[in-house]
């Protein structure tokens, strides 16, 4: 799951408009989901922004993927899913480079624990070792479970630290893949 990967640029519906997704998520059969997510009904309720989500939708349609709308309790199994997954949101920006990845790589099971990877990340500051597992499970090098209270224990896979690694530390940059900008006009 990318958390706003692209920018839709909408044209030709009587008014033009850019539209970023919330998520983009690429099944295993390969169909793509773009997902918006929403607090609650209430924040549907404006005529103008539903008719650009039904124009966003189309398009979607047209590309062969998968256009929908969750709410909140749709998205979450329980509060400490939410809690976590806001958590981790938070530190999406932080910055990850070459050392964090090289001491990612020195792992020799890719099945660890959230207080091991932190300590591993940052040996002298838990707080900011966690920091990093975070980002490091935005940018996908890693997988925490979220849908428990987190913890020492709580299990942590490591996915791929053969990518390369982020260039600087500008947010764009470090936030994989690179955001795709999509033009679509519907006359």
């Amino acid at each position: 799951m990318l958390c706003e990967p692209m920018t839709f640029v909408i044209s030709g519906t009587g008014a033009s408009f850019d539209y970023t997704p919330d998520f983009l998520v690429e099944r295993a059969d390969g169909v793509r989901v773009v997902t918006e997510a929403k607090v609650n009904e209430c924040a549907l309720r404006d005529p103008e922004y539903r008719r650009r989500l039904g124009i966003v939708a189309e398009v979607c349609r047209r590309l062969g993927w998968i256009f929908q709308v969750v709410l909140e309790d749709e998205v979450f199994d329980n509060r400490f899913h939410q809690r976590n997954c806001e958590l981790v949101a938070s530190h999406r920006f932080i910055r990850v480079g070459p050392s964090e990845i090289s001491r990612l790589a020195r792992l020799s099971d890719p099945l660890t624990s959230y207080g091991e990877l932190a300590k591993l990340l940052a040996p002298h500051c838990k707080a900011a070792g966690r920091a990093i597992a975070h980002a490091l499970h935005v940018r996908r090098y890693v997988e925490i479970d979220l849908k428990h209270w987190l913890q020492d224990l709580t299990p942590v896979r490591v996915l791929n630290t053969m990518r390369k690694t982020p260039p600087n530390n500008d947010h764009r940059e470090n936030t994989f893949p690179r955001p795709l900008t999509l033009e679509h006009s519907l006359d």
